[in-house]
Order: C-alpha cells, then structure tokens, then sequence
C-alpha cells in the first residue's frame, strides 16, 4: 500500500507541475498573440518579429506539454 502511495504522490505532483507550466504557456502564449494580432507582418519592427517567433515557439511547446503522455506503468 506504501509503494503505491508513494507513486501516487509522485504522479500527483507530476500532473500538478505540468498543469502549472501549462498554464505558465497558455498565459505567454495570450500575450504574445494580443501583442501581434491584426498587424501586417512585413511591416513588423523586429521586437515584433521576436515576439510573433515566441508566439509561435510558445504554442508548439503548449502542444507537446498536452500531449505530455505520463507513465503509470513503473
């Protein structure tokens, strides 16, 4: 019964640290989107072109941290 609490508990944190990083992507990525929406992107400064780039960087890493497929079989 320990062994299995013990697993429990550390899928448990598992889920919780990958919900707040998760999250953390979602935030950054509701950012960056705001900052470059509506704008013509050949007439972007480079700031701007930075952050178009971590927007898209952003939603690919939110798309791996979804698909994130946690092991229950140790």
């Amino acid at each position: 019964m320990e062994v299995l609490i013990r697993k429990f508990n550390v899928k448990n944190a598992e889920v919780a640290a990958l919900t707040e990083a998760t999250q953390t992507q979602i935030d950054g990525v509701q950012r960056a989107n705001a900052a470059v929406t509506g704008a013509d992107y050949s007439q972007f400064s480079h700031e701007e072109k930075m952050q178009a780039g971590l927007l898209v960087n952003m939603t690919l890493t939110l798309a791996q941290m979804i698909n994130k497929e946690l092991e229950l079989d140790d």
